[in-house]
Formats: C-alpha cells, structure tokens, sequence
C-alpha cells in the first residue's frame, strides 16, 4: 500500500468502492465474482496489536473465460468503463511472449484510488484479474476496520473487523 495522504480521508470508502465494484462486475458480464473488498492495515507486521491506526482498502475480483478473446473483450469494456468514470490511464501493456506472467496488463488511477485489471493465458482458458487499492491512511482514535458486505468474508469471525458475528 501507499503512504497516507489527505486525499484519502476524503473518499467514502465503503459507498464508493462498493460503486465502483458493482459497475466492474456489471461490464466483467458475469465472468468476475468478487473475492474480497475490505479494509486492511498498512502497518508492518509487528505493529498487528492496532491495525487500525493506519488502513487502505483493497478489492480482488477474478474470473476465467474460454479464449484470451473474450478475456481481451471484457477487459476493452472494463476499460472502457473505467475512462467514462473519469479514471486515467497509466498503463496498458501487451505482452504475448512465452515466459509472460500477464498478456496484458492495463492499471487506472483516480486519487487515492489504484486500479490494475490483468489477463493471463493459462491452460484452463483466459483468467481476468482485478486489483483496487486505495492510498493509506491514519485514522482516528477508536476506528473500527470494516469489509464491505460486498466482500465474501463479510460477518465471518474475525478479531479485527467490526462486521463479525
């Protein structure tokens, strides 16, 4: 993760990030199924006994499609998406050499927010990854740290997260 900014005490995280997921998912046309959507601690591992001082978010979604084709066309209309919400591109890179971990790789920034969608040739078709980050930031003494009802480990027992049962 990144380091604090003023910028991202300013986005409504959970509201925000649940958007933007859902619109992901609506033009991902049913190939990506959300694997987490939660606030995380920025601290170093040893800093554990308050993980709440400093968090960011981050949202993992993936899927598998038949063809690098069809991985290629969901990712166009994700992209696509993406600029019409006035996300900037970074980086959009092609790479279809053998030893390739991502045939192709395209990342979105929209302050503190960060957005990398991937696809991958693999044996059992065209996996389509999705990655969104926000910047770190400090939080206010007595914070909870939240996942999204989103995220699919929403009310599971946790130590941390304020959503468990």
């Amino acid at each position: 993760m990144n380091t604090p900014t003023d910028s991202a005490r300013s986005v409504d995280p959970v509201n925000e990030l649940e958007t933007i997921m859902r619109g992901l998912l609506d033009e991902g046309k049913g190939v990506l199924t959300i694997e987490s959507l939660r606030e995380e601690s920025c601290l170093a591992p040893e800093r554990v006994d308050h993980p709440e001082v400093e968090t960011g978010w981050i949202g993992q979604a993936a899927g598998t499609l038949p063809s690098s084709e069809e991985a290629d066309a969901s990712l166009e209309r994700i992209a696509t998406y993406l600029r019409n919400e006035g996300w900037e591109l970074k980086q959009d890179a092609t790479d279809n050499s053998p030893n390739a971990r991502a045939t192709r790789l395209v990342s979105f920034q929209k302050d503190p927010m960060f957005i990398t969608v991937e696809y991958l040739n693999e044996t059992s078709g065209a996996r389509l990854d999705f990655l969104l980050t926000t910047d770190c930031r400090e939080n206010p003494e007595g914070h909870q740290v939240v996942r999204s009802e989103l995220d699919p480990d929403y009310g599971t027992p946790s130590s941390i997260y304020s959503d468990s049962e």
